[in-house]
């Protein structure tokens, strides 16, 4: 598995469509609100459905993204799941230590219904293919 400084080695393509995007370049430095559709909602949910501070969500929103890591926890990962064995760190890199570990302790903290209502408004607004469009290589048939 690539660390934190190393692009992973991926591409994603439709077969037979000579569309190809080239993942290892988009990774390098995806932040998680280059997967968010302009005008945005899940920011104002974190600060005023939580109460982090609005510094601590634009921290949260400006960190790096493992992209490989996303893609090889697939689909089924789900927010409760980031306080059992695996950690917020794993998929993004929030600079500010203090930022990171109350993000941590939020997780774990958050009442199920809280939580679940947070998936639910980042869910609603994710764009997956957001910051791939710009990386798009099209090849020859």
């Amino acid at each position: 598995m690539a660390g934190w400084g190393k692009a992973p080695k991926l591409a994603l393509g439709l077969p037979d469509s000579g569309l190809k995007v080239n993942l290892s370049v988009v990774a390098s430095g995806v932040k998680l609100r280059d997967f968010l559709v302009a005008n945005e909602t899940f920011s104002d949910f974190l600060h005023w459905n939580t109460s982090l501070p609005r510094f601590a969500v634009d921290e949260i929103l400006n960190s790096k993204v493992n992209l490989e890591r996303i893609i090889t926890s697939g689909y089924q990962m789900r927010m409760k799941d980031l306080c059992n064995s695996t950690k917020l760190s794993e998929f993004l890199m929030i600079s500010n230590p203090a930022v990171a570990m109350a993000s941590d302790a939020l997780i774990c903290l958050m009442p199920k219904d809280k939580l679940a209502s947070a998936e639910k408004v980042f869910q609603a607004n994710l764009d997956i293919v957001k910051p791939f469009m710009w990386c798009i290589v099209v090849l020859p048939i």
